[in-house]
């Protein structure tokens, strides 16, 4: 199954056994958001949260 990321437009491979797959089949309309899209939220929520000095 191929999905395409709503973040960068990237069409991922997906194969039958995966997580991704899994979630698409259960509730299809849930927008896919690639691994990579996935890591640069994580990194950027991370950044964010940090505390900041003077």
């Amino acid at each position: 199954m191929q999905l395409k990321c709503q973040l960068c437009g990237a069409v991922d491979e997906v194969t039958v056994w995966s997580h991704e797959y899994e979630s698409q089949k259960r509730a299809p309309n849930t927008p896919y958001i690639c691994p990579r899209c996935r890591d640069r939220i994580q990194v950027e929520a991370r950044e964010q949260q940090k505390p900041r000095g003077h």
